[in-house]
């Protein structure tokens, strides 16, 4: 199998958003690659689409809401805004833990707000060559799917996130 530098001249055309990559193939159509951000939330790992992403922030001391759902846990006074965080564990069923020093904040736009959600560590940012549809037979009926799709890196498995699932919105 050619590798991607055997696929593509690696030309990057100008002025183009910093979220993705622009490529022209052999035949000199050019080819959109998105990039997303790899977390770890417990053993799994993850990934967003780096256009969701405003910023990615050290872990900090949260303020308690009271009477919030059990996914909130708390919120930060970042630059003037006060943003609420979640816990990504809670959001996708796991139990929470202690943060430990890797854990950082990712602040996303979410329809129109800023929200923290809480990983236990940022890995990298990356491209996937494919990525695979959802199983949409692995959902509740009724309840939305927190993958955009699945994609693979070796035998390993990363499921794409989509914010408006996994947030509720």
């Amino acid at each position: 199998m050619p590798n991607n530098a055997e696929k593509y001249r690696w030309l990057k055309l100008s002025g183009i958003s910093p979220e993705r990559t622009y490529l022209v193939n052999r035949e000199g159509e050019a080819i959109t690659v998105e990039h997303f951000i790899e977390l770890s939330v417990g053993s799994r790992t993850c990934a967003l689409g780096i256009q969701d992403i405003r910023e990615i922030i050290r872990m900090q001391p949260l303020t308690d809401v009271p009477l919030s759902r059990p996914a909130v846990k708390g919120v930060i006074h970042l630059r003037g805004t006060v943003i609420p965080v979640m816990s990504l564990r809670s959001l996708l069923g796991m139990p929470d833990e202690s943060c430990t020093r890797t854990a950082r904040i990712i602040i996303v736009c979410c329809n129109e707000e800023l929200i923290g959600l809480i990983a236990d560590k940022v890995i990298q940012m990356t491209t996937y060559e494919r990525i695979h549809s959802p199983l949409s037979a692995a959902y509740e009926i009724g309840r939305h799917g927190v993958f955009l799709g699945i994609a693979s890196r070796g035998e390993q498995l990363i499921g794409i996130l989509k914010l408006e699932g996994l947030l509720g919105g």
